[in-house]
Formats: structure tokens, C-alpha cells, sequence
């Protein structure tokens, strides 16, 4: 399987409360467990054997909690940003000027059920620079961000109004390096390629069905939380 980047490097304002300022949210507890091993059991569970973690904010307590991965059962590396932030964009754009062919991306925060090597044989066989999992969501968890015609991302907005979208953004795409080629000096927002490769139809809608889980907030920690406790056997 296609290497994963984890996105671990925000600075978790919303949560803060909860982890105090020298603590990355990926290492928040949830069902007594930090949320990273819950992601990182997610991602063995779906046959990934290699994650890059791209830290920024307090990140020595993460790196030193997870070091190499060989707890989790995969082989872990980390690419900070340094010694300025490179924004979500940036951070992304250095890994795959790394790499010479696809890799998946993900966040650190939210936890997914994607049929990972099914979309890898779609998205190779595509010319699509980026492929992006999408969820029939019509603003019910959060809102919707994305609208899907013929099997392609038409149309990628944040902050879009209720009532603009029937599809959400799931967390989880896939990459060609090229798709970074143009790509602008950082610090710059991941959204911003996206955005670009929506208008030339070059990327790639690839619908799941099971909604995700996140600990942005306080009211989705407690959802996740009790998903987790309900599903104890798959991340504990």
C-alpha cells in the first residue's frame, strides 16, 4: 500500500482546554487511550505499513509518545516544520517533493472507515492529480463543502452556506506529487490546491458511506468517545 502523511501539526485552539498549551491534540485521551493510537490502529486495520507524521505545534511529546511505530505495528517517521510554520499546504508540498509517486494524506484528528486499496486501483488507473473521499453528508455533521458530477470534484468551498453542497470533504485523498508543481512559496492553506485542481477537473470523487469521527470539539469528543468505547475491539 501507497505511503500515508498524517497531518498532526495544529495547534488545537478549540481543545486546548482539555490538553493545555504543551500538549498536541493528537495525544488527547479518549476511552482512557491518546487519540493517536486510535488513528494509527485505524490506519494498520487497513493495511498501511509506512506513516510520515507532519508536526509543528508541541510536537516533542508526540514524538517522543509514538518514536518509531513499531508499537503500532507500522514503521513511523516525522518531518517537522522548521523554523517557521509552513501551513497545511506547505507541510504537504515537502513531503511529496520527497517522494516519487502517489501517497495518501490524512488528518491526525478524525477517524475513518475508507476501502483504502480499492481506491488506490481507481485512483492509479485515473489521470486525476488528487483523489478525494467524499460523504453524502448534506450538512448533517458538518457542512457540506463539496459537490460530486460524472465521478469528479466540481467544486471544493469551505465555509460554504447551508444548503450549498450534498457532499463533505471526508479526511482522507490521495496525491501525485505533481499536483504540488505550481504549487506557492509557503506558508499557504492544502484548500488552496485543491481548489486549483478542482477548476481543471483534476480531481477524482471517491464516495464512502460511513461517517467520520472527530475531536475538533468538545460535542465531538463525546461522540467519539462513545464510538470508540462502542467499537472497543477494533482500536483497543
Amino acid at each position: 500500500m501507497l505511503p500515508v502523511a498524517v497531518l498532526a501539526g495544529g495547534l488545537g485552539t478549540r481543545v486546548a482546554h482539555r490538553t493545555g498549551p504543551a500538549v498536541p491534540k493528537a495525544l488527547l485521551e479518549i476511552a482512557g487511550v491518546p487519540f493517536i493510537d486510535l488513528k494509527l490502529a485505524e490506519l494498520a486495520e487497513s493495511g498501511v505499513d509506512e506513516v510520515c507524521m507532519l508536526v509543528g505545534h508541541a510536537a516533542g511529546p508526540l514524538v517522543e509518545y509514538v518514536g518509531d511505530g513499531v508499537d503500532h505495528g507500522l514503521r513511523v517517521t516525522w518531518l517537522e516544520d522548521r523554523p517557521s510554520l509552513l501551513g497545511t499546504g506547505g507541510a504537504v508540498a515537502r513531503f511529496a517533493g520527497q517522494l516519487f509517486g502517489p501517497f495518501w494524506l490524512t488528518y491526525g484528528d478524525t477517524l475513518l472507515e475508507v476501502p483504502m486499496v480499492t481506491i488506490e486501483e481507481q485512483f492509479l488507473s485515473d489521470d486525476a492529480l488528487l483523489g478525494m473521499t467524499v460523504l453524502e453528508n448534506a450538512d448533517r455533521w458538518e457542512r457540506s463543502n463539496v459537490t460530486v458530477e460524472g465521478g469528479r470534484v466540481v467544486t471544493y468551498e469551505k465555509d460554504a452556506p447551508a444548503g450549498s453542497h450534498r457532499y463533505i470533504d471526508y479526511g482522507m485523498s490521495i496525491w501525485r506529487p505533481a499536483a504540488f508543481e505550481d504549487a506557492p512559496k509557503p506558508p499557504f492553506d492544502l484548500g488552496d490546491i485543491v481548489r486549483s485542481l478542482t477548476a481543471s477537473r483534476r480531481v477524482s470523487a471517491h464516495p464512502v458511506t460511513r461517517r467520520f469521527y472527530d475531536i475538533g470539539n468538545d460535542r465531538s469528543i463525546e461522540e467519539t468517545t462513545r464510538f470508540v468505547v462502542e467499537h472497543r475491539r477494533r482500536f483497543l
